[in-house]
């Protein structure tokens, strides 16, 4: 198990019974893509308190992630995240199969140029 996977596992098991209770409406799907837009808008930087927000915002991305999918009925091991980025897609390409694609979901529109 790679240190991220374990800090993911550690991370989850560390959730209140509030963020462990059950789904209600489409929360968790709204918990997904906030998160996903954390990632997306952080700008890019160097430092130590860059890269522990960094880590914080992708750990708190995946929780959500995997909680979407879990939630969706999609098989999750934290364990598969010893390669992240390729576990992260891997849950994304199965909830874009169920007609949730957190990326397009989580996009600005787009205004044609007759609009």
């Amino acid at each position: 198990m790679s240190i991220y996977s374990e800090l993911l596992a550690s991370a989850e098991g560390q959730r209140t019974p509030e963020e462990d209770g059950p789904v209600v409406g489409d929360a968790v799907l709204s918990q997904v893509l906030a998160c996903r837009s954390q990632i997306d808008g952080r700008p890019p930087g160097v430092g130590d308190d860059q890269l522990i927000g960094d880590l914080a915002d992708n750990i708190a991305y995946d929780l959500a992630l995997v909680s979407l999918c879990r939630s969706r009925g999609i098989g999750v091991d934290l364990a598969r995240f010893d390669r992240p980025l390729v576990e992260r897609r891997r849950l994304e390409e199965e909830l874009k199969r169920l007609g949730l694609d957190v990326e397009t979901l989580n996009s600005p529109p787009t205004l044609n140029a007759t609009d």
